[in-house]
């Protein structure tokens, strides 16, 4: 016959056992764990998934469901110098970077250990900056990211400045794949000959989530 618009009080025949039975429609929804409002997507998502969203997949023909944060850029953090920080000659000095501009996942400390932890396997981008006063020409700065306690990562440059107590601004970028255990730290080294000062503001270190574990 006709074709018929499907409401939750239509019934459908089943074999029970034997015994010709008829259930409402309702039941099967509950069945198949889906409604149609759920499969159709009838109300939208006016904002950015939550972390703990799911979503239905074919993982080869069966249905999954697989959390946002599989895909979104998260976890990351953008943290700042909020004060001058005095960095000692010829020594790696990590950056104390205790205010923190975004950090929605919580993966940035900034009151002790000035560390990222992103609690998430992935891959990375990893950065840092500094400006650095009071230079002079010649003198040796160098950015390091340091994992799980060691150097990893540097930047090198020469103040090729020819004024005195010239104040240098450099950067490091680069794409690094971390475990959930894992945590980056921001060091800086210079041989001015005493100590410099790392601006604040200008002096920072981020890090988001780009994709999965593979480069």
């Amino acid at each position: 016959g006709s074709s018929i618009t499907l409401a939750d009080a239509d019934g459908f025949v089943v074999n029970d056992g034997g015994t010709m039975k008829t259930i409402p429609a309702t039941d099967i929804t509950t069945y198949a764990g889906f409604t149609a409002t759920t499969i159709t997507g009838t109300t939208a998502l006016a904002e950015e998934p939550a972390l703990t969203d799911e979503f239905i997949l074919s993982d080869g023909g069966t249905l999954k469901r697989m959390d946002a944060t599989h895909f979104l850029n998260t976890p990351g953090f953008l943290a700042i110098l909020s004060s001058d920080q005095a960095i000692a000659n010829a020594t790696f000095t990590k950056l104390a970077l205790a205010t923190e501009t975004q950090d929605k996942s919580g993966t940035f400390d900034a009151s002790s250990n000035y560390r990222f932890s992103p609690a998430t396997a992935g891959l990375y981008m990893v950065g840092m900056g500094i400006a650095m006063g009071g230079m002079d020409d010649t003198e040796v700065v160098d950015l390091s990211i340091y994992k799980n306690g060691s150097r990893l990562q540097f930047g090198y440059t020469t103040d090729m400045s020819a004024v005195s107590g010239a104040t240098i601004s450099m950067n490091l970028c680069v794409p690094l794949v971390l475990d959930n255990d894992d945590y980056l730290e921001f060091y800086v080294y210079h041989t001015e000959g005493a100590d410099v000062n790392a601006l604040a503001i200008r002096t920072y270190a981020s890090a988001h989530r780009m994709t999965g574990t593979e480069v």
